[in-house]
């Protein structure tokens, strides 16, 4: 494998239990599913650290504000949590390349003190992880607003939300090249871009492991049906 870890971001129906899926049906790839983020908090603690020590020295005595700071250790506290996440998400288990898929990248989901924090989140992961690959996952905005999830949303929210996602994200990978983008489609049609993430991760594709890994029932939006239903559509070309 050419990398030890690999991250899913995205946002909510746009396949990402399905892509999950046909990672974890490689040897040696052990993808979680969602986590409601918890590594987001782990990047406000480290900021945190980072910010006390920022804090003049002649203000961690013990007759000022920030008495001890001097044995706050934000390189420590990196160590400790890679550890901390490897035991939650292995939980014991053995992989080669190693990883979770996530969905709660938008603007409203990590917001910090009025600020977008997806950038300097998506840096402390790419510091916590070894050698990390960040697959970033798309999908049709009017399809995923369209579905069952996003419905309980107002409309124009859904849209603003992901295309501050988009825009943000494309921003962050530009130049990186421990980075892959891929849409639901390439995921359906399995198409060069779709091979091409198997080559970047630097493991075998194989057509039948594939093609059983697709006809699993996942989540509701990617059951067989619908699967099969998005794949003939667009071999015809009918696209919306």
């Amino acid at each position: 494998m050419n990398y030890r870890n690999l991250l899913i971001v995205t946002t909510g129906r746009t396949g990402s239990t399905l892509l999950m899926g046909v990672l974890n049906s490689l040897p040696g790839v052990l993808i979680r599913g969602e986590n409601h983020n918890f590594c987001f908090g782990l990047h406000l603690a480290h900021r945190a650290l980072g910010l006390v020590k920022e804090v003049p020295r002649r203000a961690w005595g013990p007759l000022t504000p920030f008495y001890g700071a001097k044995h706050l250790d934000p390189e420590a506290f990196m160590n400790d949590a890679r550890a901390l996440v490897r035991r939650q998400i292995l939980a014991g288990d053995a992989a080669q390349c190693w990883g979770f898929k996530e969905i709660r990248y938008t603007p409203r989901e990590l917001a910090h003190s009025g600020q977008y924090a997806l950038a300097p989140y998506l840096d402390f992961l790419d510091a916590l992880f070894e050698k990390p690959l960040f697959v970033f996952l798309t999908r049709d905005m009017d399809e995923i607003a369209d579905s069952q999830w996003w419905k309980t949303f107002p409309r124009e929210d859904v849209i603003r939300e992901l295309s501050g996602f988009l825009d943000a994200a494309r921003r962050w990978s530009s130049g990186r090249d421990n980075v892959c983008w891929l849409d639901y489609r390439n995921i359906v049609a399995r198409d060069a871009t779709f091979r091409n993430l198997f080559a970047t991760l630097g493991a075998p594709y194989d057509e039948a492991r594939i093609e059983h890994a697709m006809g699993e029932e996942y989540s509701w939006g990617n059951k067989r049906s619908n699967v099969a239903h998005t794949r003939a559509r667009d071999l015809d070309g009918d696209l919306p």
